[in-house]
């Protein structure tokens, strides 16, 4: 079965295959030529070409290759570059000592994903364990009014190769969509109808509501076992975030010493006798600067809360991802966290 991790947005466009020492340079150059045409200046330019090299170096080291994107990106009219790796490696199994610059490996320009972390503007994650990383790096030619960041973490039930959980985000200019989708029980049966719901997700037009890309879930995941699933929208300028979810998919809303708990209705997405989809109607709440989003399938207790840890709140989405899922992971059930800022 075709991993997640591979982003449908990127179709059609040119990638790096990372297969040696001599690709990385290939990667470099590549980036370069994006920064140019984006008009990032000299020091943004190699900034994001110092990233690259760590990026690749650590698909040789842990994954033994990858592909790697470069493509322009745009932040309230502000141009910028965003570098895209992607491998289907065992991922990265302790996310949180290597973003620390902890990690062991001495190569590449010796900075590491912790100093990666550094230099880019911004650095998202999707890591699933036993089956791949995707990380995502932009550089700006300037300043952007708000950051936004991503970390997906997830790991298949213990007898199995892949999890029946999963998770994707979509950017829409200044505005994205979060989805997190528990397919029913373990395994590639419960994949494949995770999978088509994300798949629907990421090719959503710009504007689509809530409860149309519900809709569309529920008629692509006919034939499957059906899923349980969250949707949230940021509209970033007007601090606003949409809400809907049917099942047990656990979705907060977290500032220090306060988590809002969003909401579930009962259902299963692709039940041909749920009538759920013509009375699911989006919750709308306020999101302020720093509020942290969790949105987790049940393989996480109910009881995950992080709002009395003010030291985590302050983290990359990623530890915090790790966080919640070595303390609040339920062994029994495939399991997997979203946390974005």
């Amino acid at each position: 079965m075709e991993t997640p991790l591979v982003p449908t947005d990127l179709k059609g466009l040119a990638s790096v295959p990372i297969v040696d020492e001599a690709s990385i340079a290939l990667a470099r150059a590549h980036v370069r030529e994006a920064c140019g045409q984006a008009a990032l200046s000299k020091t943004e330019t190699e900034t994001l070409a110092t990233v690259t090299s760590e990026l690749a170096w650590n698909q040789l080291v842990h994954a033994h290759g990858g592909d790697l994107f470069a493509r322009q990106v745009h932040r309230a009219g502000v141009v910028g570059v965003e570098v895209i790796a992607f491998d289907r490696g065992p991922g990265i199994a302790e996310p949180a000592r290597a973003l620390q610059g902890n990690a062991s490996a001495r190569v590449g320009m010796g900075v590491g994903l912790a100093g990666a972390r550094r230099l880019a503007d911004e650095i998202d994650f999707d890591i699933r364990l036993g089956e791949g990383t995707c990380i995502r790096a932009r550089q700006f030619s300037g300043p952007v009014p708000f950051r936004s960041e991503v970390a997906i973490l997830g790991r298949p039930f213990a007898d199995e190769d892949v999890s029946g959980d999963d998770a994707t985000f979509v950017r829409r200019g200044d505005d994205w969509i979060l989805c997190v989708v528990d397919g029913l029980g373990h395994g590639e049966l419960a994949r494949e109808a995770s999978a088509r719901a994300t798949a629907v997700v990421q090719q959503n037009p710009s504007g689509v509501d809530l409860e149309e890309l519900l809709r569309e879930c529920h008629s692509a995941l006919q034939g499957t076992r059906g899923a349980v699933m969250s949707l949230m929208r940021f509209e970033r300028t007007s601090g606003v975030c949409e809400h809907l979810c049917v099942g047990d998919i656990g979705t907060q809303l977290t500032r220090y010493r306060e988590s809002n708990r969003l909401s579930c209705r009962r259902g299963i997405v692709g039940l041909k006798d749920n009538s759920y989809a013509s009375t699911r109607q989006a919750d709308a709440v306020s999101i302020r600067s720093g509020d942290v989003v969790l949105a987790y399938s049940d393989g996480l207790k109910s009881a995950l809360d992080i709002s009395e840890d003010a030291e985590l709140l302050r983290e990359h989405p990623l530890i915090i991802a790790e966080h919640a899922l070595t303390t609040y992971g339920r062994d029994s059930d495939d399991a997997l966290v979203l946390v974005a800022r």
